[in-house]
């Protein structure tokens, strides 16, 4: 599999959301102004320039997880949804950070975890499980409940990535 290049930290994420134009033949011009109120919003991409294991067996929640990262700016690897999977992708020196759910079709994936930690990679897991069902030795490590929303996680890849410079 392929990673894409990682993207340029100054780089800016484009969100455009447009009205027909007055005609109905499509997106009102980029150059004019949009009706109704409609605005084009240009935000920092704030994982830009990282790229992220993204290891998760939903596909709706992969799929939401992916979109998610890809705005923020990351550049992501997967998903992927089973441990030897995952095997194959973690040594790739581009790898900034892992976003990984710990049960995969009844698999888990500490031993891939571990491995990652031994790179220094920081690991971040998702899970349906309650805390107290994963080993002492993970509970240090940030930990998502399903569902969960973007916003968190994008801000705690940001602050591990920080914590390990």
């Amino acid at each position: 599999m392929n990673a894409a290049a990682p993207r340029d930290p100054s780089r800016y994420s484009e969100r455009s959301t447009f009205k027909p134009s007055a005609d109905g033949r499509g997106p009102a011009p980029f150059d004019s102004p949009l009706p109704g109120g409609w605005k084009v919003v240009m935000a920092k991409a704030e994982l830009g320039g990282i790229t992220v294991l993204l290891v998760e067996d939903e596909g709706m929640q992969a799929m939401d997880l992916q979109l998610a990262l890809e705005d923020a700016g990351a550049s992501v690897i997967g998903p992927v949804e089973h441990v030897d999977d995952a095997w194959d992708l973690i040594d790739l020196p581009q790898l900034d950070c892992a976003v990984l759910d710990v049960n995969l079709h009844g698999e888990m994936i500490f031993p891939v975890a571990d491995a990652l930690l031994e790179y220094d990679v920081p690991v971040i897991f998702v899970t349906a499980l309650a805390d107290q069902q994963l080993p002492q030795r993970y509970r240090g490590l940030p930990i998502f409940h399903k569902p969960l929303s973007p916003e968190p996680l994008t801000r705690t890849i940001k602050r591990e990535l920080t914590k390990r410079h």
